[in-house]
């Protein structure tokens, strides 16, 4: 009897086996610069991905190791090019693996393509870019990005000199600053103008597929005339011509500031739209933070903030900004309360679906991607560059919503 049990047991096995080979499994292809391999689509009920890394097509050297349901994008060692995944639930493997893809380092990776303009974020898409603020950090950190499932980053014209080490690990730039303080009168609008053209003309796509017109052009702490609304139509108005001349496929959306980075009590946007400055703008950015003391959303963030650019404006809203520290035990920052890094993770989790969900916010990046100071720990990573639950909760949004 226990002879024909263990039989018995062991066609069993073989049947479950045979059942999960033919059932649909997870799909897989090369991005565009065959550097990495990305995650197309996954059966209902995956909670693991295994993955196993090979020296070549033979099969030589396979190495198994497992990966997060929520990541969609993998970067083999160089060592170990071909990769092949495989999805498993709760009660063990969905499908067969995947046909064997050979990655190429990034060092032998063709020149990054240019997205296409249809790639430009925009109002009633069917998605929606998700990324994250780099603050200018540079080597791994965008292999980091990359390999776990983030692919776009709000940047500034100052980290020009990183783009090259964003296209090879896969990121792209969502939306671009140009000008992060100083005095707004000072600036010169045609001299200004002039940046941002050549530098689309240099970069094309790769270099963004937005530009923000200052950052928080009403919040003293950056400008000295802040409010200066007179001179940032001029801005504006110029930026709006400068950009004209760029060929359709290389010319961003335009982006003008609409909260100042004051909140949602700002007076800056309406006064903006009454200056006739909306006219040039593609779209208008917020940093829906929640209040230091709940004020403005706490937990939901700043949605009476979003909702507010869009009544006034009538243009998509782009939210550039919106964090929640983790430095629990710390005091508030200036635009928000500490919270755990649990909640941190829930609140991103939660805002992300509601931005979808009012159809005319294009794009979400989150402030910021790693902690700094002794009270601003707003990353997704902390200062010893460890991945907090927020790092899965943001790539399950861009995977979820891009």
């Amino acid at each position: 009897m226990r002879k024909l049990a263990a039989i018995s047991t062991a066609c069993a096995a073989l049947l479950v086996a045979s059942i999960a080979d033919g059932q649909t499994g997870i799909t897989t292809k090369l991005v565009k610069s065959n550097t990495a391999v990305r995650v197309s689509s996954k059966p209902a009920g995956t909670t693991s991905i295994r993955v196993a890394v090979m020296n070549n097509l033979a099969g030589t050297g396979r190495e198994p190791l497992t990966i997060a349901a929520s990541q969609s994008l993998y970067t083999p060692p160089a060592a170990k090019p071909v990769v092949e995944m495989r999805a498993y639930g709760a009660s063990g493997p969905i499908g067969g693996w995947t046909p064997p893809l050979k990655t190429v380092s990034s060092s032998e990776e063709p020149p990054v393509e240019e997205p296409p303009v249809e790639e430009h974020p925009r109002e009633g898409a069917n998605t929606m870019v998700v990324g994250v603020d780099s603050g200018g950090w540079a080597g791994s950190s965008f292999n980091d990005l990359a390999s776990g499932g983030i692919h776009f980053v709000r940047t500034s014209s100052s980290h020009s000199g990183l783009l090259g080490e964003m296209g090879k690990a896969g990121v792209q730039v969502a939306s671009v600053i140009f000008g992060e303080g100083g005095s707004i009168g000072a600036i010169d609008p045609t001299t200004y103008a002039n940046e941002i053209v050549s530098y689309f003309t240099k970069y094309g796509r790769q270099g963004g597929v937005s530009v923000e017109l200052l950052n928080e052009a009403n919040n003293p702490v950056f400008w000295s005339d802040a409010g200066n609304t007179a001179a940032y139509v001029k801005l504006a108005k110029a930026v709006h011509e400068g950009l004209a001349r760029l060929p359709g496929a290389i010319r961003p959306a335009e982006l003008c500031d609409w909260d100042g980075g004051r909140g949602p009590g700002s007076t800056w946007g309406p006064k903006l739209k009454a200056s006739g400055a909306l006219a040039y703008c593609d779209g208008v950015t917020v940093h829906p933070y929640g209040g230091s003391s709940g004020q403005d959303g706490g937990a939901l963030g700043g949605r009476e903030d979003v909702e507010g650019a869009r009544a006034g404006s009538a243009l998509p809203v782009y939210v550039t900004e919106i964090g929640w520290p983790t430095a629990v035990g710390q005091p508030s920052t200036g635009d928000s309360q500490q919270w755990t890094e649990a909640q941190q993770a829930a609140n991103i989790t939660r805002f992300m679906a509601w931005a979808k969900g009012t159809g005319y916010v294009p794009m979400v990046t989150y402030f910021n991607y790693v902690d700094y100071g002794t009270n601003a720990y707003y990353g997704i990573e902390t200062k010893g560059r460890v991945h907090k639950p927020s790092f899965a909760a943001l790539a399950e949004a861009a995977a979820r919503f891009g």
